[in-house]
């Protein structure tokens, strides 16, 4: 039920693929059609995917979603494990690095996305907090070996890895969530943070040639208007940024 609500939660971001003028229609046409061939009927080669790190936590995979890569349909794959407690997080059950119950097997992914290769056209890994995984730049080249697009849904609490994977050209696609203003950081992501990091990722992600977005949650009751104007106003001007609604049922603390 936590992971359903999160899910419809995420449609808020929908308009992304028609506000970004950079992305060009292109972006929904796969790498490789069911059969193996290029759109354009070309044959061409079906790779094999490279071996998936097993060390990866994977708390949940959505097969579908017309959502949440701008300009492509994908599927998520939500990782295990987060360094912040939001109050208002729907997916508590991802918070802590083990889960309660058995986390989704690496090979299980592996297969679904050889089996859909051709169907679908982008992968996003969300969380959780991805970049918390430590293997998570060799399940992206992975992902990325046989056509795959890869979007990351991120904190922004770990710079050095976001800039990692820009530099290496492993990443199609960011949203960064920024949680509140400076003051109010803690509060929002429910623990004592660094803000540099965030500062420091705000920069590296403007400054990169990936295409991206930044977004928060609105809670009213933690949140103002004015907070979101100074939010918005700390970020570059051509930079789009997305405000989603915050939905009450089965937030991580309840009363919001």
């Amino acid at each position: 039920p936590n992971m359903a609500i999160y899910l419809e939660n995420r449609k808020n971001v929908s308009s992304v693929a028609q506000e970004r003028k950079y992305i060009p229609g292109s972006l929904a046409t796969c790498a490789l059609s069911s059969n193996g061939t290029k759109a354009n009927g070309q044959s061409l080669k079906r790779e094999t995917i490279t071996k998936l790190p097993e060390t990866m936590i994977i708390g949940g995979l959505q097969r579908f979603t017309l959502s949440d890569f701008p300009g492509k349909p994908a599927a998520i794959i939500f990782f295990q494990g987060c360094n912040f407690r939001c109050p208002f997080c729907h997916n508590g059950s991802l918070l802590p690095m083990r889960p309660e119950s058995p986390p989704v097997p690496v090979t299980d992914i592996t297969n679904f996305l050889e089996e859909r290769r051709g169907r679908l056209c982008g992968v996003v890994l969300s969380g959780g907090e991805p970049t918390m995984q430590n293997d998570l730049e060799k399940f992206i080249e992975g992902v990325r070996s046989i056509g795959y697009a890869v979007k990351l849904d991120t904190n922004g609490s770990r710079p050095e890895i976001i800039a990692k994977l820009i530099q290496n050209n492993l990443l199609d696609y960011i949203a960064m969530d920024i949680k509140a203003p400076p003051e109010k950081y803690a509060t929002l992501c429910g623990t004592e943070i660094d803000y540099s990091a965030i500062r420091d990722s705000i920069k590296i992600i403007s400054a990169g040639n990936v295409p991206h977005h930044f977004r928060t949650t609105f809670v009213p009751s933690l949140l103002s208007r004015d907070d979101l104007k100074n939010i918005r106003s700390s970020l570059p001007a051509n930079t789009l940024y997305n405000v989603q609604q915050f939905r009450k049922e089965n937030a991580l603390v309840s009363g919001l």
